[in-house]
Protein backbone atom coordinates (compact mmCIF):
# COMPACT_ATOMS: atom_id res chain seq x y z
CA UNK A 1 0.00 0.00 0.00
CA UNK A 2 1.47 3.57 -1.17
CA UNK A 3 -1.48 5.43 -0.50
CA UNK A 4 -3.51 6.05 2.48
CA UNK A 5 -6.98 8.23 2.21
CA UNK A 6 -7.71 9.94 5.71
CA UNK A 7 -10.98 11.08 7.07
CA UNK A 8 -10.59 14.72 7.73
CA UNK A 9 -12.47 14.25 10.86
CA UNK A 10 -14.99 11.24 11.90
CA UNK A 11 -18.11 12.49 10.24
CA UNK A 12 -16.04 12.16 6.73
CA UNK A 13 -15.41 8.49 7.32
CA UNK A 14 -17.72 7.09 5.70
CA UNK A 15 -16.09 9.46 2.32
CA UNK A 16 -12.96 8.65 2.98
CA UNK A 17 -14.08 4.37 2.81
CA UNK A 18 -15.62 5.36 -0.40
CA UNK A 19 -12.59 7.20 -2.28
CA UNK A 20 -10.36 4.04 -0.81
CA UNK A 21 -12.55 1.43 -3.01
CA UNK A 22 -13.33 3.92 -5.67
CA UNK A 23 -9.40 5.01 -6.21
CA UNK A 24 -8.33 0.88 -5.36
CA UNK A 25 -10.53 -0.02 -8.13
CA UNK A 26 -9.16 2.45 -10.35
CA UNK A 27 -5.67 2.10 -9.46
CA UNK A 28 -6.02 -1.85 -8.99
CA UNK A 29 -4.21 -1.50 -5.59
CA UNK A 30 -5.12 -2.37 -1.81
CA UNK A 31 -5.27 1.53 -0.34
CA UNK A 32 -5.13 1.88 3.34
CA UNK A 33 -7.10 3.82 4.94
CA UNK A 34 -7.22 6.19 8.11
CA UNK A 35 -8.68 9.03 10.15
CA UNK A 36 -7.82 12.31 11.85
CA UNK A 37 -9.33 12.22 15.56
CA UNK A 38 -9.63 15.56 17.15
CA UNK A 39 -10.29 15.77 21.01
CA UNK A 40 -11.28 19.02 22.56
CA UNK A 41 -9.35 20.21 25.40
CA UNK A 42 -10.89 20.11 28.67
CA UNK A 43 -12.88 23.59 30.05
CA UNK A 44 -10.06 24.56 32.06
CA UNK A 45 -7.15 24.37 29.98
CA UNK A 46 -5.03 27.47 28.43
CA UNK A 47 -4.99 25.21 25.18
CA UNK A 48 -7.58 26.31 22.94
CA UNK A 49 -7.10 24.33 19.72
CA UNK A 50 -8.14 20.33 20.12
CA UNK A 51 -5.63 17.72 20.18
CA UNK A 52 -5.12 16.29 16.90
CA UNK A 53 -4.18 12.89 16.04
CA UNK A 54 -4.31 10.30 13.54
CA UNK A 55 -5.36 6.50 13.68
CA UNK A 56 -3.66 4.04 11.02
CA UNK A 57 -0.52 3.86 9.25
CA UNK A 58 0.76 6.58 7.13
CA UNK A 59 4.56 5.94 7.14
CA UNK A 60 6.27 6.16 3.83
CA UNK A 61 3.10 6.46 2.46
CA UNK A 62 1.27 9.13 0.39
CA UNK A 63 -1.71 10.64 2.29
CA UNK A 64 -4.76 11.62 0.58
CA UNK A 65 -7.04 13.93 3.09
CA UNK A 66 -10.42 13.55 2.16
CA UNK A 67 -13.22 16.44 4.03
CA UNK A 68 -16.21 17.98 3.23
CA UNK A 69 -15.21 21.84 3.83
CA UNK A 70 -12.79 23.74 4.45
CA UNK A 71 -13.36 27.13 6.27
CA UNK A 72 -10.16 28.49 7.92
CA UNK A 73 -8.16 25.62 6.72
CA UNK A 74 -7.52 25.17 10.12
CA UNK A 75 -8.11 21.68 10.66
CA UNK A 76 -7.33 20.85 7.55
CA UNK A 77 -3.38 22.11 8.07
CA UNK A 78 -3.02 20.57 11.25
CA UNK A 79 -4.46 17.35 10.06
CA UNK A 80 -1.31 17.78 7.16
CA UNK A 81 0.94 18.30 10.43
CA UNK A 82 0.12 15.00 12.06
CA UNK A 83 0.42 13.05 8.84
CA UNK A 84 3.29 14.13 7.95
CA UNK A 85 4.61 13.66 11.82
CA UNK A 86 3.39 10.39 11.37
CA UNK A 87 5.78 9.46 8.34
CA UNK A 88 3.87 10.43 5.28
CA UNK A 89 6.12 11.29 2.33
CA UNK A 90 3.53 13.13 0.59
CA UNK A 91 0.12 14.80 1.50
CA UNK A 92 -2.59 15.89 -0.49
CA UNK A 93 -6.11 17.21 0.29
CA UNK A 94 -9.88 16.71 -1.57
CA UNK A 95 -12.56 18.69 -0.04
CA UNK A 96 -15.93 19.38 -1.81
CA UNK A 97 -16.81 22.75 -0.37
CA UNK A 98 -14.42 25.75 -0.37
CA UNK A 99 -15.49 29.01 1.95
CA UNK A 100 -11.71 29.37 2.26
CA UNK A 101 -12.24 32.17 5.10
CA UNK A 102 -10.23 33.87 7.20
CA UNK A 103 -6.89 33.88 5.91
CA UNK A 104 -7.06 30.49 4.63
CA UNK A 105 -4.91 30.76 1.60
CA UNK A 106 -1.90 32.03 3.33
CA UNK A 107 -2.85 28.86 6.16
CA UNK A 108 -2.54 26.72 3.32
CA UNK A 109 0.60 28.28 2.04
CA UNK A 110 2.27 27.76 4.78
CA UNK A 111 1.52 24.25 5.42
CA UNK A 112 3.00 20.61 4.09
CA UNK A 113 0.09 20.56 1.62
CA UNK A 114 1.17 19.34 -1.77
CA UNK A 115 -2.01 20.40 -3.05
CA UNK A 116 -5.86 21.20 -1.93
CA UNK A 117 -8.46 20.04 -4.71
CA UNK A 118 -11.66 21.08 -4.67
CA UNK A 119 -15.20 21.18 -6.45
CA UNK A 120 -16.77 24.30 -8.12
CA UNK A 121 -20.01 24.28 -5.70
CA UNK A 122 -18.59 27.78 -3.95
CA UNK A 123 -17.28 30.33 -6.31
CA UNK A 124 -13.71 30.47 -5.43
CA UNK A 125 -12.27 34.40 -6.19
CA UNK A 126 -9.27 34.96 -9.09
CA UNK A 127 -7.35 36.61 -5.74
CA UNK A 128 -7.93 33.28 -3.47
CA UNK A 129 -6.13 30.92 -6.37
CA UNK A 130 -3.78 33.80 -7.16
CA UNK A 131 -3.16 33.66 -3.34
CA UNK A 132 -3.12 29.87 -2.83
CA UNK A 133 -0.77 27.90 -5.46
CA UNK A 134 -1.62 24.78 -3.74
CA UNK A 135 -5.38 25.44 -4.73
CA UNK A 136 -6.85 23.06 -7.59
CA UNK A 137 -10.21 23.71 -8.03
CA UNK A 138 -12.31 21.09 -10.38
CA UNK A 139 -15.73 21.64 -12.30
CA UNK A 140 -18.46 19.16 -11.26
CA UNK A 141 -20.73 20.11 -14.15
CA UNK A 142 -19.96 16.92 -15.97
CA UNK A 143 -20.38 14.76 -13.34
CA UNK A 144 -24.05 15.92 -12.81
CA UNK A 145 -25.15 16.85 -16.47
CA UNK A 146 -24.08 13.24 -17.15
CA UNK A 147 -26.30 11.63 -14.13
CA UNK A 148 -29.17 14.29 -15.86
CA UNK A 149 -28.75 12.55 -18.66
CA UNK A 150 -28.86 8.92 -17.17
CA UNK A 151 -31.85 9.53 -14.69
CA UNK A 152 -34.29 11.13 -17.57
CA UNK A 153 -33.42 10.33 -20.90
CA UNK A 154 -32.05 6.74 -20.59
CA UNK A 155 -34.54 3.53 -20.47
CA UNK A 156 -34.86 2.17 -17.17
CA UNK A 157 -34.35 -1.50 -16.81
Amino acid sequence: TELVVAASHASCITMAKLFKQKLGTILDKNIGVATIIRTPQPPNSEETKPKVEIVGNVKDKTVLIVGDVVDTGGTLCRAAKVAKWGGAKKVYAFSSHPILSRGAAARLNKSPLEKLVVLDTLPVPASKHDKCPKLEQISIANAIAQKIVESHFQPKV
